[in-house]
């Protein structure tokens, strides 16, 4: 789950087992851990989601209820891939701006999503470095235009008193 609210709730929720709970508590009624959403409209134990076969369902455990892609989970409902799942800060009310929402994400998009962020971070990193580059080379050019201009002035000193000495 990827956080699209971005309202000091976790950005995402890695769900590795066949059942995660979300919730305000750390740990659900049963013991076991849980996502923890620390937001007052969020119940100790909202939601869980459980893997079945190649799919993926919600079940609400709350009272204020679950959406997902903008309709009310009743019971139990499958999940798809890229799907809203959201938490209302007030029952039935989509545009407080309290609400949280998740992108539910499969492995297999959230890997792919997962390396084009890290293929941008390093090409940021490449083209950042190539600007260095560049802004050294223009540093070591000007370094050695002036080497070359004391160079030249240092050689015609020396021609002029080999001229003086010579005569």
């Amino acid at each position: 789950l990827r956080n699209t609210s971005e309202k000091g709730v976790p950005r995402s929720i890695k769900l590795f087992g066949t059942c995660e709970k979300i919730g305000r508590a750390p740990r659900s009624k049963d013991g076991l851990r849980q996502h923890a959403i620390k937001m007052p409209f969020i119940s100790n134990t909202h939601c869980e989601i459980r893997r079945e076969g190649a799919g993926f369902w919600i079940h609400d455990l709350s009272s204020n209820g679950i959406h997902v892609d903008h309709k009310k989970v009743k019971g139990t409902m499958e999940l798809t891939n890229n799907c809203l799942l959201t938490f209302y800060a007030h029952k039935n009310d989509p545009t407080n701006d309290e609400n949280v929402s998740f992108k539910f994400l499969t492995s297999e998009e959230r890997n792919y999503e997962a390396l084009y962020r890290e293929i941008l971070v390093e090409l940021k990193t490449m083209k950042n470095n190539c600007e260095s580059l560049e802004n050294q080379l223009s540093m070591y050019k000007s370094i050695c235009r002036a080497l070359k201009s004391k160079v030249t002035a240092d050689a015609k000193c020396q021609k002029d008193a080999a001229q003086e000495l010579g005569n």
